[in-house]
């Protein structure tokens, strides 16, 4: 295996960049063993004090395992990968699969953010109710002054993060926020994932109702309308083909 040297300062994050993008595409297939630490540092252009903390970045992503006496191999992250490595493999994995993963990505964001909605129509309280009105003013407020950019999508997201946090259920909570940081990272990367369709405020406004009234139902059928609208814009654009009726 023979690589360029990372150009410019050769810090860790760059080194760990690097392996990780020669993984995640396949060049480096699972099981393959990564040069010793003297020729990798050599070929990367760096030391092997930096290239060890790449590799512990990597080892922490299960993207690699280091063994005492037998070097570092390459994992199968297929296998053994965790939602850490989606956003990655989104901008650095083979170009023919993202599409598919982005799809999956988008059914199963519904399928969390669904189940979420009716849990809180269930249990919320007037505070919860009361601190999603709030986070929905936020929205209408952005969106009126026409400010979608970077700052909609992160008001958007506190919007959903009250709805976990409106579930009092601290697995539900934990689940939202961890899709939501690998998604976050995807939205950054690629911000045409998030789209505001027309009426939005009045979808969010009649799903909090839903919610006030204790509503599992009716929450569950306004959110999956608005989100399967959304992923109908969506889908096109990353696969190339158009959602059948029951996507």
């Amino acid at each position: 295996m023979k690589l360029a040297p990372v150009r410019h300062s050769s810090v860790a994050d760059q080194v760990a960049r690097k392996l990780r993008a020669e993984i995640l595409s396949g060049r480096l297939p699972a099981g393959a063993k990564l040069p010793g630490e003297r020729d990798l540092a050599r070929d990367l252009g760096t030391n092997r004090n930096t290239l060890r903390e790449a590799l512990r970045t990597l080892e922490a992503l299960g993207l690699v395992r280091a063994r005492q006496g037998d070097g570092v191999s390459v994992l199968d992250y297929r296998r053994d990968g965790e939602l850490q490595v989606l956003p990655l493999f989104l901008t650095e994995g083979q170009p023919e699969e993202r599409a598919g993963v982005l799809a999956d990505l988008l059914g199963l964001r519904r399928v969390l953010i669904v189940d979420m909605a009716a849990i809180a129509a269930a249990r919320a309280d007037a505070a919860a109710v009361a601190a999603l009105r709030l986070r929905l003013d936020d929205i209408r407020v952005v969106i009126a002054a026409g400010g979608n950019g970077d700052r909609l999508p992160l008001i958007d997201l506190e919007f959903y993060r009250t709805l976990a946090t409106a579930t009092h259920s601290l697995v539900a909570q934990w689940s939202f926020n961890t899709f939501a940081r690998a998604y976050l990272d995807i939205v950054q990367a690629l911000p045409s994932l998030w789209i505001t369709p027309p009426g939005y405020v009045d979808t969010l406004t009649a799903l909090l109702d839903a919610i006030e009234a204790h509503d599992a139902d009716g929450t569950r059928r306004i959110l999956d309308r608005h989100l399967r609208q959304v992923d109908r814009t969506l889908v096109p654009l990353l696969t190339g083909r158009t959602p059948g009726p029951r996507e």
